[in-house]
């Protein structure tokens, strides 16, 4: 290098830095590791082979690649070394020797990798294509050489078409930016074969019972199915660990043998130290993990060659911010070098390694020796180094170690019949990620973004985006169009979008009847539809019948009585006053209890994907036929009931005022007579059927922390103008003001994802689907979920949250002013109540599944305003046009205090969160728990004492930790000369620590175990009740143990919320 070790230079244009020096290197690599990327030419270049992997992928995604992957390479599966001896037999076909004991001349390195073709899909997918085999002439096999081809593809074809399109890789990627001009159709063809022979194995783990697999014998791709059941995560994962695991190690044995047969010196000292370590082929002693890594000659031998020859002999890295490398630049050429935002940096390993002034005079030569009491240093980088060094890299070795022993064992000498000067390197890569550290300003600061949102919402476009997604019918799993509508509009605003689909098991009704007899007489058909208004459009439109998701199908003629609610407590009372409720149908009134547990009941806890194993839905969905019926149906039934059993007027406060008392219903419970019965008929298909949520992205420069934020589409009937489409309003006016702020040059720091959900009328479907799918990504990422169902439909605001969001609502409600009245804020005007988090929406997955701060804001009903029809067709754009919020002021006030959120938390350098808010909430639970403890049986037998201790504990914690990130914004105020980078560096990491404080401080409060008897609800503080669905409880193992009057039970919980909040004050400390 004539001692220029770092230099610049123009690539097609752009700046490029190039260096061998190890310092910039392992600044790169390691001590600057959130300042640089891999770039969108190193994803776009590999990715049609690899997809989203742990060599494509950047940020969080990587990072939970890598956290999916490490346990895959632990020494119980890298020591692993009988699935090697079987393919070194079939290696060793193809060296067969004369009678002088020589073989034919060979060209060893399409054999070796071959070989490792065979082992890496056998280690990998759980069966080898063995490849070796197949290679031999007809006359070289055996019976035993016979293997039947399960995938149905030609292997020697996948082969082949591997080899080829990581060539095509390589030369797409040294064109840079223009990596997308050279896309030949040859390397498309590849691509779907390959995926097509890794699909096939991925397919058939998925649908394996994979505990039951059989001896215990380990299989990659079947631990990876157990971590995730994605099959194309799955596939670009095992085809980015395919890419490494078989070129490396090949590359490193065809070396080792090119230098062993230019050196037969360090051949047969080689050979000597193998013998006397292993013993001789014939009568070989034990080759294990450990005796391997014992040899030092071998791992001399080893790593020498890869210090000549380094699998990846040239690689990059590109900076996502303006930052330093610490040496290189000035006159002397050591002072710091300024790298500006977007520069690539390329650093050559194989010129590094073979630096006379690191290495020594000799350092173009073969010398194992040079390794004696060496250790590599940041000179020495042949699997990479920092957070991304390679996962692979013992595997690799003791493989290879493995084979170099075995054929030492067999073969006394080596002949070198090729080249005697060394050949060409090739060209393969690895690739890393790194995570940032704070992005550099983009054009817009926060105030200017929160401008732009405040002027941009406008109410007449949220009256025209309600207006398109009421215009017909949305059932869940039947709108495509809208999904694709609302897609298209969110690409033409600028917002990167995709639908992401489910294949989810859901009913649609066939028929119904529901008819009061009198014996054999029919006193009343129940009409089970709602009456037309003229002046209301969308009430003429009846496409959806009256029905219940998920209820059981069945033709029923019985008694029937009166149930209050429905409630468990209603049936108990009941009981209590020996009414028979056996074969008897119900009458309950809607409220107080709703919806089951989240998701698809068949794929409780991970992801409804083709080919997803799915559990009998039967367990977990009703199977009592049921109809919602109008009042005015309800009517002639409840008189029917008038002078047949108790009155509710001799129950509890919880059976008083029916409501239609002036409509001639007088409450009594019945049964009814043995001749008054009710007819009622219910007919559903179930089917496995596609949902569809549309996902759209705004990247940030923090790749993870992301702020989510979601509205759902579906509605059971055609309107749904409060219900959910006012929400859907909101959301798309949200964006149309980010789209504004983009067009004016805004870039988020942080990554902001809009989610518009299908399915959640039936148990919140799509959105937890999402959440189960991308659940390592979330849990590593989101720093908030933002919810948005019902955004109008009245003048009441109304807020539930985690409490840990509670300081920022309250300012942004205090920033944003009042429908009608801009002489107040929505804060001066609210009563500044702040619910607790339950059920009922689609924050549900987010929130007590994942642990992610999540809240629910919109307006609804006063006691002053239009009567709401729920769930009716009379909730129609008509209606909220001329009742709702005829002005259309109601949807815009919460469009902006829902885009002021979403960019504050995007935009503050430190998370505008409160621990403090989160203690002080927690301290308000506990109380109400004592207070409820009062009245149990276990009020003297259970001891709050720890608990509050715990509770004291966290809210110090929680003060000082807000505290601190005070005195951090403070310090981002001081302003700190750019010549003081490093000072810069310390305050960017402690603001990083902090943020991820905030940031996973929620997910402290998860139990894995799950509640009792609700294992999907994770969520130690809030759940929705065991027996209403939709209303939040606290501290609900311990409420419910109370309930049960189960002490044992209680201090379990105790015991687990104390443990919960030692890990959350940990966290802060």
């Amino acid at each position: 290098m004539n001692g220029i070790d770092t230099f610049r230079q123009y690539l097609f244009g752009d700046l490029v830095i190039a260096t061998v020096d190890p310092e910039n290197i392992k600044a790169v690599l390691a001590k600057k590791f959130e300042d640089f990327d891999l770039g969108e030419v190193r994803r776009g270049g590999f990715w049609p082979l690899l997809g989203n992997g742990i060599f494509t992928a950047d940020g969080a995604y990587w990072a939970h690649s890598r956290a999916l992957l490490r346990p895959q390479f632990s020494r119980n599966q890298v020591a692993d070394l009988e699935l090697e001896e079987r393919h070194v037999g079939d290696l060793l076909k193809h060296l067969p020797v004369d009678s002088t004991g020589w073989t034919d001349e060979v060209n060893l390195q399409p054999i070796f990798f071959r070989l490792t073709l065979d082992s890496a899909t056998e280690f990998l997918f759980g069966e080898s294509v063995h490849s070796q085999v197949s290679a031999l002439p007809p006359s070289a096999r055996t019976e035993k050489d016979h293997h039947v081809n399960v995938t149905g593809l030609d292997l020697v074809e996948v082969s082949k078409a591997f080899d080829r399109a990581t060539d095509i890789m390589g030369r797409r990627v040294r064109l840079a930016k223009n990596y997308w001009l050279y896309n030949p159709k040859s390397f498309q063809e590849d691509c779907k074969l390959i995926h097509r022979f890794a699909d096939f194995f991925v397919a058939r783990a998925l649908n394996t019972d994979l505990e039951k697999t059989d001896g215990g014998r380990y299989v990659f791709l079947n631990e990876l199915a157990k971590a995730t059941r994605d099959p194309i995560e799955i596939r670009s994962q095992l085809l980015n660990i395919f890419l490494a695991g078989r070129d490396t190690t090949a590359g490193l044995l065809g070396w080792v043998f090119w230098s062993l047969a230019r050196h037969q010196d360090i051949f047969e000292k080689l050979r000597e130290s193998i013998i006397a370590d292993f013993g001789t082929f014939e009568d070989p002693r034990e080759i294990s993990f450990a005796t391997l890594k014992a040899c030092n000659y071998l791992q001399y031998v080893m790593s020498e060659a890869l210090r000549l020859y380094p699998t990846v002999p040239l690689n990059s890295r590109r900076a996502n911010k303006d930052t330093m490398l610490p040496t290189g630049g000035g006159p002397d050429r050591t002072s710091p070098i300024f790298i500006p935002k977007g520069t690539q940096v390329d650093y050559a390993v194989h010129v590094m390694h073979r630096r006379k002034d690191l290495w020594g005079e000799d350092a173009l030569e073969f010398k194992p020796e040079r390794w004696v009491g060496r250790k590599g240093g940041w000179e020495y980088i042949p699997f990479n180094g920092g957070p991304r060094i390679c996962l692979g890299q013992q595997f690799a070795l003791t493989e290879a170690g493995y084979v170099i022993v075995r054929l030492l064992q067999r073969f006394d000498k080596i002949e070198n019949l090729g080249y005697t000067t060394e050949e060409d390197p090739l060209y393969q890569y690895s690739l890393h990620s790194q995570w940032n550290l704070w992005p550099a300003r983009s054009s817009l600061n926060l105030t200017e973004l929160q401008n732009i949102i405040l002027e941009t919402v406008d109410p007449s476009h949220a009256r025209e985006w309600n207006r398109y997604y009421t215009s017909g019918p949305h059932l869940a799993g039947k709108n495509l169009s809208q999904a694709l509508w609302t897609q298209e509009r969110w690409e033409e605003m600028g917002i990167r979008s995709e639908i992401v689909a489910y294949d989810t098991y859901l009913s649609y009704p066939l028929g119904h009847r529901l008819a009061l007899l009198n014996g054999d007489t029919v006193d009343y058909e129940c009409r089970l539809v709602e009456d037309i208004l003229e002046e209301d459009p969308t009430t003429s439109d009846q496409t959806i019948p009256t029905f219940h998701g998920y209820s059981g199908s069945g033709n029923v003629t019985a008694q029937f009585v009166y149930a209050n609610f429905g409630t468990k407590q209603d049936f108990d009372d009941l009981l209590d006053a020996k009414i028979p409720l056996d074969g008897k149908i119900a009458l309950v009134k809607y409220g107080r209890i709703f919806r089951h547990l989240p998701g698809d009941p068949t794929t409780p806890g991970y992801p409804s994907k083709p080919g997803s194993p799915r559990t009998d839905p039967h367990d977990s969905t009703p199977i009592i036929p049921s109809l919602p019926i109008s009042y005015v149906d309800a009517l002639p039934l409840l008189k029917a009931l008038n002078g047949h059993g108790p009155n509710a007027s001799a129950f509890n406060k919880y059976w008083q005022g029916g409501g239609l008392a002036h409509k001639g219903v007088e409450y009594n419970i019945g049964p009814s007579p043995e001749n008054v019965t009710l007819n009622l008929y219910n007919q559903q298909e179930y089917v496995i059927t596609p949902m569809w949520n549309v996902i759209g992205v705004i990247n940030g420069t923090i790749s993870d922390e992301v702020v989510v934020i979601g509205n759902h589409r579906d509605a059971w009937i055609t309107g749904g103008g409060a219900d959910p489409n006012s929400g859907s309003a909101v959301m798309n006016e949200v964006i149309r003001s980010f789209s504004k702020a983009l067009q004016a040059g805004w870039k988020p720091f942080r990554t902001i994802v809009f989610c518009s959900w299908d399915g959640e009328e039936y148990g919140l479907v799509g959105s937890t689907e999402w959440v189960e799918e991308y659940l390592p990504w979330l849990s590593a990422s989101a720093v908030a979920y933002l919810n948005v169902d019902v955004g109008a439909r009245g003048s009441h605001f109304q807020v539930s949250a985690s409490p840990i969001l509670n300081s920022l609502i309250y300012n942004t409600t205090a920033a944003v002013s009042a429908p009608n009245d801009t002489a107040k804020s929505i804060k001066d005007t609210w009563n500044g109540h702040i619910g607790t988090m339950g059920s009922g929406s689609d924050f549900t997955a987010f929130q007590d599944f994942a642990g992610i701060a999540s809240l629910d804001l919109g307006y609804n009903g006063a006691l002053s305003d239009p009567v709401y029809h729920y769930h009716s067709n009379y909730d129609s754009f008509h209606w909220m046009d001329n009742f709702g919020d005829p002005d259309w002021e109601h949807h815009a006030a919460i469009a902006r205090v829902l885009g002021l959120l979403a960019a504050a938390l995007s935009e503050r350098v430190i998370l505008p969160l409160n621990a403090t808010e989160y203690a002080l909430g927690i301290k308000q639970y506990i109380r109400s728990v004592k207070t409820m403890a009062e009245s149990s049986s276990l009020a003297q037998s259970f001891s709050f004492r720890l608990l509050d201790r715990a509770v004291a504990k966290l809210y110090h914690a929680a003060k000082c930790f807000d505290a601190h990130t005070a005195v951090l914004n403070d310090e981002i105020g001081s302003g700190i000369p750019w010549w003081k980078w490093w000072g810069k560096f310390r305050l960017y990491s402690r603001i990083r620590k902090a943020n991820t404080k905030y940031k996973l401080l929620e997910r402290q409060f998860l139990y894995s175990e799950g509640l009792d008897d609700r294992s999907w609800f994770k969520h130690v503080i809030f759940a929705p009740g065991r027996w209403t669905g939709y209303a939040g409880v606290t501290f609900p193992g311990l409420v419910e143990s109370f309930e049960d009057h189960n002490l044992t039970n209680a201090r379990k919980w105790a015991r687990i919320i104390e443990e919960r909040l030692e890990a959350t004050t940990n966290l802060l400390a």
